[in-house]
């Protein structure tokens, strides 16, 4: 009997050695399962995050091609004026240049005063055109090297002199 109670209580020693083995692995698969959330509510956050910062992102750049496309649209109306104003002023324009201009001795004096007036005007209004022509020319040269990838100069028209002519400026100069 007293052997019967010594193996009962040495199973039942060997049972409570397991039971405790048994906590410390449960506690410790407790800490293991309680790490393994935080981590997954961290990778949460930051998946959140990146959703949050690429929606951001494609706001941003969608922004900012409406304002290029709007910077596009005004220069090419900018340079319809500026076109369609050098070409009125070439239609304008006296055909005779200085040099070949004759003044006739019945001319008479408020003639020649007129006519010298509308040259300088004329002139005025050259080197104003071109004063554009230059701004325009150095926009343009600044929008093809910062943005490269909307391929500007594909847009200008070659067969057209003016549009041939000032892509020749502006690849001559970048």
């Amino acid at each position: 009997m007293y052997t019967s109670r010594t193996t009962h209580v040495h199973r039942f020693m060997s049972l409570v050695e397991e039971l405790r083995q048994l906590q410390r692995e449960a506690e410790s698969n407790d800490g293991r399962i309680q790490r393994l959330l935080n981590e997954l509510r961290l990778l949460d956050v930051k998946l959140e995050a990146k959703r949050d910062a690429k929606k951001r992102y494609a706001a941003e750049a969608q922004e900012e091609i409406s304002r290029l496309e709007k910077d596009i649209a005004s220069f090419k109306e900018l340079w319809r004026s500026v076109t369609t104003a050098a070409a009125k002023h070439l239609v304008s324009s006296p055909s005779a240049s200085l040099s070949t201009f004759h003044y006739s001795s019945t001319m008479s004096r408020d003639r020649s005063e007129n006519t010298g007036n509308d040259l300088e005007r004329q002139c005025e209004q050259l080197a104003e055109l071109r004063a554009q022509r230059q701004g325009l020319e150095e926009l343009l040269r600044r929008a093809t090297v910062c943005y490269q990838h909307y391929r500007i100069t594909d847009l200008f028209d070659i067969n057209n002199d003016l549009e041939r002519v000032a892509l020749a400026r502006l690849t001559n100069t970048t």
